[in-house]
């Protein structure tokens, strides 16, 4: 979890709203909340606690009510943090519900981002606090052991009991995935189910057995025999009933297409009558209707057209009568047409006057604005002429610079040179100051007292050999004196024994006799309690021995190592050193290069400055161009305008006539326009009119020429069409009597009895088809007919043995399935017996090792052992921090309980309880240990804690240690916030928040960077 935003307001004593925003702390690594004692440094911790949880280290939730400030009637603590992959918001608000004291009613919500919004995923009635502890897996005790640590709870982890410590991390860590006797425990019942299952189904197919399947298989070869005679002799008999069924139906046939001839031979003479009729029908439709269709069309186009004649006639009669009226209208304009060009020429005349006085305004006008631009166009040739003697100065003053500026690439190189040379001088120091410092701790190691090794009895060496050949000759000597206990505790053992009494060892009902016990027995005693005594102090030494042994390597390999990378740091250092090729300038003397740097980045600074100006210049440049060619293109087509409007305005004056301009010139220009529109609107009526009279009397003069010709070709069409009619009715009626018809309605009497002559002559065709189809199948059937005759006797018996054989034909299929079913059940029993053998000597083997396994799984004993290394390994990770801060005096341990002790290593190396540790050494035990939590805790991402402690227990000493070890903590991703009131961690946090308590504001949060406060 890495947070991002608080946001409070009436919690505790924050009266006012405040804002922390985090990113600036965490960004920092390591950053402090500072401020006197109550001015509110640890509500902050309480604030993130309450959202998260709705728990309060210093209140329970029944004392709900004093989370709000007292004069506040309203409160918020809003929190944002970073946690997995997600960004998450806890939101507290409430409101006071009444007068008095009476506790708030408090709404909490939680929210994740998704985009730009905040999608609620927990409501009010989990009150957060499950969402929480699901979220970040921890609960509220674990959360402020491990994540935000308040005040008086920061050795609490150190602290707690074996029993209360391993619960601990059987959550942070989820060891309940190590618990697995329920699991095995299922499993061994499933186990157990499923051989008792095997017993079950094994005596269920040994009771079902019957005959077995050689006997059945005989049986069904047998039944398969019967069923192929049988089946050979039913194939022979479907045969023979098959031919005689043909042979009926093809008598049958025969008798049926017999009688169906007979019929149609009896209708023939009738189809052929109706034969004869249709093509006496077909032949008047080819000769005699065309030609009386064509009569028809012509006596219906003279009705047309005679028709159209006496229409004409009535048209021509009225346009012959407006043809008159137009041409008397037409006269009567024509006479007032004589005053109308008299009119025309004095409007004329008006709109000239006034298109005269227009144009003298108009070059009045133009005439001011050509002087206007021509002021304008001198204007900006000063200002071009100006521009362009700056931009002359500053080039070349930007050429004198560009000239110096050929040796910055010089100096840039050799600047890169020196800081190379910096850097390896650098490494140098820092590589021979750590290969002295190795030195130095591997020979303090290895130069260890080795008096403790003399005094031990039996060692075989002496205290001059080498290291290792101690250590080895101290574990042999420890292995010698268990062994040596051991056997004294078997023989001390066997006096306890009594013949018939098992022995608790090995079971045994007998034992043997041991000569001169008491002897024995005084001599085991005395060398028991001397081994007893000798024991530890060859465990002390050995372990003694063997850290300082290893130790040592671990620096002398650190000395091999960083002697080799001195060596390669000195060797580059001399290649370097022979790269220097600057003649201007000293290896050894760097402040000519640096001034000559200096004036360099003074002289680009200069031109950099003079190169914008010259942009400047030619940017104003390029914009006056297109200015002074706007201003020419204007004053040009000014000069023009004028020249045109003072040669209209001369050919406009002499187009006047003088007697005209005379009367009209000094007349108002009003008076002028409308006497002007009214001598036009006088002559346009007039034209408009006459031309109209024009064309209405042309129009009807028209109209009369075209319906006198109309009649006349009408005349002439009626005249060609009654010709053409006698013509053809002449050669109509001969036609009539050949065919039969004395008249023209015998002839249509005829043709309506053939309006569907098409069906009459489908059905006569479809007759003679019939006919000649019924011809030919009765020759085929008598040719077939000869093959093989029908016996109907022969037939029927046949037919009676084919369906008894049938009967038993699927009385023996029947028979042969069964059988088969029951030899393919036999095969599947013998089958499954031999499978379920196999799979009951598999889960057997199984049952055998689930059974050992749950004896080890009992009493949650596996979780302990995996909880116990977790332990350990979180021990052995925090004496990394603990033994630099207690001047590697004092290391932790875990006994076999998994409690904490200290191994005192200035007294020997003895175990001493936690208890007896100063209160500083105990602040340094639960600081290591708490930094060594949250590593464990955050799983190789970044971590985040918060520490709420005084720091005061602490002297100066302490104090650096514990923030020299904070500072390391920057380099491991590791996010530390410390919250105290000693000024010493004060001064030495770059970032940190400073609280104050102002009495009408409440606590009032200032940002503090380097030094500065905001």
């Amino acid at each position: 979890m890495i947070p991002l935003q608080l946001t409070l307001k009436g919690f505790y004593s924050y009266l006012e709203e405040t804002v922390i925003d985090f990113r600036p702390l965490t960004a920092a690594g390591l950053f402090g909340i500072f401020g006197q004692v109550g001015s509110g440094k640890s509500s902050i911790v309480d604030a993130i606690g309450f959202a998260l949880y709705d728990q309060s280290e210093r209140l329970n939730r029944q004392e709900k009510r004093h989370y709000m400030h007292l004069s506040a009637r309203e409160m918020i603590v809003d929190f944002t943090f970073l946690h997995g992959d997600g960004e998450y918001r806890f939101l507290v608000s409430g409101k006071r519900s009444g007068k008095g004291d009476k506790a708030p009613n408090y709404n909490r919500s939680a929210y994740r981002r998704e985009g730009e919004a905040w999608i609620p995923f927990a409501d009010d009635r989990d009150r957060g606090a499950g969402n929480a502890a699901e979220l970040l897996g921890l609960s509220y005790e674990n959360f402020r052991r491990a994540v935000v640590i308040p005040q008086g709870s920061f050795q609490e982890f150190l602290r707690l009991s074996g029993k209360d410590r391993t619960e601990m991390l059987q959550e942070l860590f989820q060891l309940d995935r190590f618990d697995l006797y329920r699991p095995v425990t299922n499993l061994l019942s499933d186990t157990r189910r499923d051989c008792e299952r095997i017993e079950e189904r094994k005596r269920l197919i040994v009771e079902e057995e019957g005959e077995s399947s050689s006997e059945l298989e005989g049986h069904v070869s047998l039944l398969t025999q019967e069923l192929d005679r049988l089946t050979g002799e039913l194939k022979d008999l479907r045969a023979f009933t098959s031919r005689q069924e043909q042979a009926r139906q093809r008598a049958e046939r025969l008798t049926q297409l017999k009688e169906r001839l007979a019929d149609l031979e009896l209708a023939e003479p009738e189809w052929k009558k109706r034969r004869l009729g249709l093509e006496r029908f077909d032949a008047i439709t080819r000769e005699v209707l065309p030609r009386r269709t064509e009569m028809l069309e012509i006596r219906k186009r003279m009705e047309t057209l005679d028709a159209r004649r006496l229409e004409n006639e009535a048209a021509l009669r009225k346009s012959r009568e407006e043809r008159l009226g137009c041409e008397e209208r037409y006269r009567e304009l024509e006479a007032a047409m004589e005053n109308r060009r008299k009119n025309a020429d004095e409007a004329e005349a008006l709109e000239r006057i006034l298109t005269f006085r227009r144009s003298g305004e108009k070059l009045r006008k133009a005439e001011k604005a050509f002087g206007d631009l021509q002021e304008r166009e001198r204007l900006l040739i000063g200002r071009r002429q100006e521009l362009l003697t700056r931009r002359g100065e500053v080039q070349k003053e930007l050429q004198d610079i560009e000239k110096l500026a050929e040796e910055e690439g010089e100096l840039s190189l050799l600047g890169q040179w020196y800081a190379k040379a910096d850097a390896l001088q650098e490494e140098t120091k820092r590589l021979s100051f750590e290969l002295e410092e190795n030195e130095r701790k591997a020979e303090e190691l290895l130069q260890l007292p080795r008096s403790s090794a003399s005094e031990i009895p039996g060692l075989s060496c002496s205290v001059d050999d080498a290291p290792e050949t101690i250590l080895e000759a101290l574990r042999r000597r420890e292995r010698e004196i268990e062994d040596r206990l051991t056997t004294i505790g078997i023989r001390s053992h066997r006096g306890l024994l009594v013949d018939g009494t098992p022995c608790p060892l090995c079971g045994s009902l007998h034992h043997p006799v041991v000569e001169k016990k008491e002897a024995f027995e005084a001599e085991a005693e005395g060398e028991a309690e001397e081994l007893q005594s000798l024991l530890p102090m060859v465990r002390k030494a050995a372990i003694e021995r063997g850290n300082a042994l290893s130790k040592a390597e671990v620096h002398m390999d650190r000395v091999r190592q960083l002697t080799r990378s001195l060596e390669d740091v000195q060797e580059r250092t001399r290649e370097h050193l022979e790269t220097f090729c600057w003649d201007r300038f000293d290896p050894e003397e760097r402040e000519p290069w640096k001034r000559a740097t200096q004036e360099a980045e003074a002289r680009s600074r200069q031109g950099r400055l003079l190169r914008l100006n010259l942009d400047g210049i030619s940017a104003d440049l390029e914009g006056l161009e297109p200015k002074l060619a706007a201003a020419s293109d204007e004053k040009s087509a000014l000069l023009e305008k004028i020249a045109g409007e003072k040669g209209r305005s001369t050919l406009l004056r002499e187009s006047i006539p003088d007697e005209l301009f005379t009367i009209w010139g000094d007349t108002d220009g009003g008076e002028l326009a409308a006497r002007r529109e009214k001598l036009r609107a006088d002559a346009e009526g007039l034209e408009i009119r006459f031309a109209q009279a024009r064309r209405e009397m042309e129009t009807s003069a028209l109209r009369v020429s075209t319906l006198t010709g109309s009649l006349e070709e009408l005349g002439r069409s009626l005249a060609e069409e009654g010709a053409r009619f006698d013509r053809l009715r002449e050669g109509f009626l001969p036609m009539l009597s050949d065919h039969g018809f004395d008249s023209e309605d015998a002839l249509d009497s005829f043709i309506q009895r053939y309006e569907k002559a098409d069906e009459e002559r489908e059905k006569i065709a479809t007759f003679e088809r019939e006919l000649h189809a019924t011809r030919e199948q009765l020759r085929e059937a008598i040719d077939v007919a000869g093959s093989e005759e029908f016996n109907e006797a022969g037939y029927r018996e046949a037919l009676l043995s084919c369906e008894e054989k049938e009967g038993r034909e699927k009385e023996l299929w029947a028979e042969l399935a069964t059988a088969r079913e029951r030899h393919s059940r036999s095969l599947r029993q013998e089958e499954e017996l031999r499978r379920l053998e196999k799979e009951e000597r598999v889960l057997s083997r199984r049952r055998e090792a689930l059974s050992l396994l749950q004896n080890m799984m009992k009493g949650n004993g596996f979780v302990r052992f995996v909880s116990t290394r977790y332990l350990r390994e979180l021990c052995a990770r925090a004496n990394r921090r603990f033994l630099p801060l207690t001047g590697k005096s004092l290391a932790l341990e875990v006994d076999e309980n998994g409690d904490f002790q200290v191994r005192d290593l200035l007294n020997g190396g003895k175990l001493r309880s936690i208890k007896t540790l100063s209160g500083g050494q105990t602040f340094q035990a639960a600081f290591s240990l708490a930094i060594s939590l949250s590593e464990s805790v955050r799983r190789g991402g970044e971590s985040f804690f918060f520490i709420d402690e005084g720091f005061g227990s602490l002297d100066n000493e302490a104090l650096g240690q514990i923030f020299e070890t904070l500072k390391t903590l920057r380099r491991e991703r590791s996010i530390v916030g410390i919250i105290s009131h000693v000024e010493a961690l004060q001064e030495e946090v770059d970032t940190s928040l400073i609280v104050r308590r102002d009495p009408v504001r409440g606590s009032v949060i200032s940002f503090n960077e380097g030094g500065r406060g905001s």
